[in-house]
């Protein structure tokens, strides 16, 4: 496939193929955001970790990257970009939309569809418009298979209306550790405490329960305790005005993750027949 052949557009947006060269963006549109990263999956904590996340995207999912997946028929990601230049300058990208680990299984392509906008652009249904025509590029694949998604149900309700929009239906649950592995599950505490860290005093509330309600699904899989959960929140809220972090608070946010573990789980099948 060539780039022309790749590139989709919408009503307001252009989507084309991800190349090596959209990194520094990356790093600053997805990765550095903390409103962006706490709904994905990645440590983005310090700059390098940011640098590395978005080569890694680059490289596995660009067209010019060494994944073959392009010119071995499959699709990669999309560099979602704002067509007209209204709310972006033309050709930057504002996000990305595509499928992680896409492979031939028993003949057809499946794979898991992620997407990532700076929260610039929320709020404006870009990601429903840009994801439609991404699921569309897959369906027309003449060995398109499945395809699933994953989310935090109780931390991006937003994503899973996308999702639903665009033709998914709800599949259950899955484990985080057995999406991404206990070290990749441990890191994202690490951030959690980090992006609490660097939330501005008048937003650190809710982002302290949003915090409590992860680190209460990550111990429903066996990585640390209330009691260090709780701790570790509180001491990374100690620049909040007296009372804007109280354990008694986030304590039922922790539970509630812990009792409704894992992620959900959407699916959707190419031929809608």
């Amino acid at each position: 496939m060539s780039t022309n052949e790749t590139t989709l557009r919408t009503e307001r947006l252009c989507l084309r193929p991800l190349r090596m060269a959209d990194r520094p963006a990356l790093v600053e549109t997805v990765f550095s955001d903390p409103l962006v990263m706490k709904g994905l999956f990645h440590d983005a904590s310090e700059p390098h970790k940011r640098d590395d996340f978005a080569r890694k995207w680059c490289d596995s999912l660009g067209i010019d990257g060494e994944n073959a997946i392009w010119s071995d028929g499959g699709i990669g990601a999309f560099a979602v970009t704002d067509a007209s230049g209204m709310f972006a300058p033309k050709d930057r990208p504002i996000g990305i939309v595509g499928f992680f680990g896409m492979a031939r299984e028993a003949g057809k392509w499946s794979g898991e569809l992620f997407y990532a906008l700076g929260s610039a652009f929320h709020g404006k249904r870009v990601m429903s418009e840009a994801a439609a025509a991404a699921v569309a590029a897959f369906r027309a694949l003449p060995d398109a298979g499945r395809l699933y998604a994953v989310y935090w149900a109780h931390l991006n309700p937003a994503s899973g209306r996308t999702l639903r929009r665009i033709g998914f239906v709800d599949a259950g649950t899955t484990p985080l550790v057995e999406e991404f592995g206990r070290e990749r599950v441990e890191s994202l505490c690490g951030f959690e405490r980090w992006r609490l860290s660097v939330t501005p005093p008048a937003e650190v509330g809710l982002a302290a329960r949003e915090a409590a309600i992860k680190l209460g699904h990550i111990a429903a899989e066996g990585i640390g305790s209330r009691e260090q959960a709780l701790a570790s929140i509180l001491e990374a809220t100690s620049h909040a005005p007296p009372g804007a972090v109280r354990a008694e608070d986030i304590g039922p946010a922790f539970d509630l993750g812990l009792h409704t573990p894992g992620l959900a789980l959407l699916t959707l099948t190419a031929d809608p027949t």
